[in-house]
């Protein structure tokens, strides 16, 4: 039977489905070239011990889509004039006119800052402490 070469089918002959990747192959001990002396015992030592996994198998479902995305120019023209005429540009921001961040609906006591300085006071209750905590609150 030669060997090698381009195979082609056989019209109408039914193969089997391929059997080489519905189980994985058993990896048995990994081992490495170039360790450092008594290195390789250890390693086999090791995973005597917990041997080594098969990669793992494909994903369960893929995770939900969110919105849409907006297409480009979806929101109108970049140039077109301000929805909010009455407001300053510096609405929101903790400094210049309009309102500061409590407008936003945010809190500081959600701030990671403010969360840690908390708990760093629970441990060590210190008067420079209560101090950073009244400023920001």
């Amino acid at each position: 039977m030669p060997r090698g070469g381009r195979r082609r089918g056989t019209p109408g002959k039914a193969y089997g489905n391929r059997t080489d990747l519905t189980n994985p192959p058993n990896p048995g001990q990994a081992r490495f070239k170039g360790q450092p002396y008594g290195a390789a015992s250890e390693q086999e030592q090791a995973q005597a011990v917990v041997p080594p996994q098969p990669p793992p198998g494909p994903p369960g479902a893929p995770p939900a889509a969110g919105p849409p995305p907006i297409p480009p120019g979806g929101l109108g023209a970049f140039n077109r004039p301000t929805d909010r005429p009455g407001e300053p540009l510096t609405s929101g921001l903790p400094m210049g006119p309009g309102a500061g961040p409590e407008a936003l609906g945010l809190t500081s006591r959600n701030d990671p800052v403010s969360m840690q300085l908390r708990a760093l006071y629970q441990q060590f209750p210190i008067p420079e402490l209560a101090d950073l905590l009244d400023e920001i609150q």
